[in-house]
């Protein structure tokens, strides 16, 4: 089977949004607008750095130097760092929470302040890490916008230096479901939700327990007769809502990449990238969500957007209804490599 390519080298974490009408429209930008690293300074061979705009503007780090890379916030404090072959977040700092969300508005915890003391949490091995860069901010009128985003490393001040840049507008992505497997009773109903990463809301009426797991296998969320949870990173569950539905972003269900192969750009007819699939259980019992990405050409795109109005609409609207808190962003560092969700 097919798989879809993931995110170049690396995704983020959990993140928490509000609504899912803010799970299609966060950040959105003029069509063709398009995001690059223009340098560092000072430069460092081993460190990769790059730019993605994956539901807001993203920076992804690949440090393989021996030293700590620091992302500096706002208040001049950092708030992620990789180091010793590990992730940590420091949870004193509002930042940390902003970068978890696209819209930088989700839920900050009442014990972080601007300029505390850090408190550092590991939240995951490796070398590599992902987090939303709000002060990237959108793109001007200008062909050209630039934009600046301080880090350390090994203690050393350095500086991103990048850019928003007009771009032609050849196409863009669509997430299709295909079914769950093995079919299973009434009472679960799965819709897509596209964005520029889609969205997947479920309504669960079985009376069962859907639970879904995250990338590597670990808790994530779960939807049953009491509601939704979500799982943090030490695995326990906390409720985001008494309905049982749910809205989240699923990169898993995606193209993560910003082009699609070249041999897509070139076709004037929709092409089928990859399948994907999100394991999941019901009362204990595997099964598993499943579709395909299909890249679709500016020629087509027009004849194929539904009509004002339309089911798709009708349900987007059901899914902010029902995620009135938040929808979840379950995004995970991976390395690069082709392999189903």
């Amino acid at each position: 089977m097919p798989r879809v390519r993931r995110l170049s080298r690396t995704l983020a974490l959990l993140v928490v949004v509000l609504g899912a009408g803010s799970v299609a429209s966060a950040h959105e930008t003029a069509p063709g607008s398009r995001l690059r690293i223009d340098r560092i300074e000072p430069a460092v061979p081993e460190l990769e750095i790059r730019v993605r705009n994956v539901l807001a503007p993203t920076i992804l780090v690949n440090n393989d130097t021996a030293e700590t890379f620091e992302a500096v916030g706002s208040d001049g404090q950092p708030f992620l760092r990789l180091r010793d072959g590990g992730v940590e977040a420091n949870v004193a700092s509002p930042d940390w929470y902003r970068s978890e969300s696209p819209t930088a508005s989700g839920w900050i915890a009442p014990t972080a302040r601007a300029g505390a003391k850090p408190r550092w949490v590991r939240i995951a091995s490796g070398d590599e890490w992902a987090w939303f860069e709000h002060r990237i901010g959108t793109p001007g009128p200008a062909a050209e916008t630039p934009w600046t985003i301080p880090a350390r490393l090994g203690g050393r001040a350095i500086v991103i230096h990048g850019s928003w840049f007009r771009t032609q507008v050849r196409g863009s992505f669509r997430t299709r479901l295909d079914g769950v497997r093995p079919a299973v009773d009434e009472g679960i109903e799965v819709r897509i939700l596209q964005g520029t990463q889609p969205a997947i809301f479920v309504n669960n009426t079985s009376g069962k327990v859907l639970e879904i797991p995250g990338r590597r296998g670990e808790p994530f969320l779960r939807i049953g007769p009491s509601g939704a949870e979500q799982a943090d990173p030490g695995g326990v569950y906390a409720p985001l809502g008494t309905a049982s539905r749910w809205a989240w972003v699923e990169p898993r269900a995606g193209w993560s990449d910003e082009d699609p192969p070249e041999n897509a750009l070139r076709s004037t007819t929709t092409v089928v990238l990859g399948t994907w699939a999100i394991p999941a259980s019901l009362d204990g019992s595997p099964i598993e969500i499943y579709g395909r990405v299909e890249w679709v050409p500016v020629a087509e795109h027009h004849a194929q957007q539904p009509a004002a109005g339309s089911n798709n609409k009708r349900w987007i609207l059901i899914a902010v209804a029902a995620t009135v808190t938040g929808a979840i962003v379950g995004i995970r560092t991976i390395r690069r490599r082709r392999q189903h969700g």
